[in-house]
C-alpha cells in the first residue's frame, strides 16, 4: 500500500474517532479484527502508524507525546489538555489532564495483561474519546482484603491487579493538591506486596520529597516512587515499562 494511503487511513480513523485519540487507540481503530490490517505490508504496522501521527503536521496536530487530534480542532484541544509551564493549573484543564493520565496508566496496564480498575465514581469522567469506565477493566474491588483495606483502596486512582485478583501496582494521579492524601492511603495499605506510585508533573518533585520526607511515612519512603508526567508519556509512546 502507497505511503499516502496510509497516511490517510490513519487521518480517517482519527477522525472516527472524534478528532482525537492516542496512539493505542489509534492502533485498535486500525489494526483490530475488521481493520485493514492486512493491508499495511509490514511487520511493524504500529511503528508506521506513530510515524505518520508525528510526521504529518499539515492534517495531524500532537496534543501530546502519544495523543493527536485533527489540525482543525488543534485550538479547542489545546485549550483542554496544555499545561502551563508555570503557574496555577486552570481547574479544567487539570480535571482534563488528572483524567487523561488516569487513562493513559489503564492503557499500559492492559497492554502488560494486568487487570485494571478505576474508582465508580470515575468511570463517567472523560478520557480523550471515551469514558473512563469503558476503558478500564473493572469499577468495583476484588474481595484482596479485609473490608478496610477495600475501602480504603476504593479511591485510589489506577490499580494494576495480576492473575490472582492481588494489587501489583497502585498509582496516584497528583497533578496539583497536596499529596499528603495519597501517601495517607499508601500507608494504610503499607503491608500488602505492592508497588506504589504517585503520579504527577515533574515540577512537583520536591513538593514530593517534602511529603514522603515526614515521619509519618517512614514505612513506606523506600516503596513509593514518584514519577514524572514525562517519564510516563515516554513510556507510553515507546511501549515500554
Amino acid at each position: 500500500m502507497k505511503r499516502t494511503t496510509q497516511w490517510m487511513q490513519v487521518l480517517s480513523a482519527l477522525k472516527q474517532l472524534g478528532g482525537i485519540a492516542t496512539l493505542s487507540q489509534l492502533n485498535r481503530a486500525l489494526l483490530s479484527t475488521g481493520g485493514d490490517a492486512e493491508n499495511w505490508n509490514t511487520k511493524t504496522p504500529e511503528a508506521t502508524i506513530r510515524r505518520i501521527v508525528r510526521n504529518t503536521p499539515d492534517h495531524i496536530h500532537p496534543l501530546k507525546p502519544g495523543l493527536y487530534c485533527i489540525r482543525e480542532l488543534a485550538a479547542k484541544y489545546e485549550q483542554e489538555y496544555s499545561l502551563p509551564k508555570e503557574g496555577d493549573i486552570p481547574p479544567k484543564v487539570e480535571e482534563r489532564n488528572h483524567w487523561y493520565y488516569q487513562g493513559l496508566l489503564v492503557e499500559i496496564g492492559k497492554a502488560r495483561n494486568y487487570k485494571t480498575y478505576i474508582p465508580a465514581q470515575d468511570k463517567n469522567k472523560t478520557f480523550v474519546n471515551q469514558k473512563l469506565g469503558d476503558v478500564c477493566d473493572i469499577t468495583k474491588l476484588p474481595k484482596f482484603g479485609y473490608q478496610n483495606f477495600i475501602r480504603r483502596a476504593r479511591t485510589v486512582d489506577v490499580i494494576w491487579f495480576n492473575r490472582r485478583c492481588m494489587p501489583a501496582t497502585m498509582f496516584e494521579v497528583e497533578m496539583t493538591t497536596d499529596m499528603l492524601n495519597s501517601l495517607t492511603k499508601f500507608n494504610e495499605l503499607r503491608d500488602f506486596y505492592t508497588q506504589l506510585t504517585i503520579v504527577a508533573p515533574a515540577t512537583r518533585g520536591n513538593h514530593f520529597a517534602d511529603r514522603i520526607g515526614m515521619d509519618t511515612f517512614h514505612e513506606i519512603r523506600g516503596r513509593v516512587r514518584f514519577m514524572g508526567i514525562d517519564e510516563l508519556e515516554k513510556k507510553y509512546i515507546g511501549g515500554r515499562w
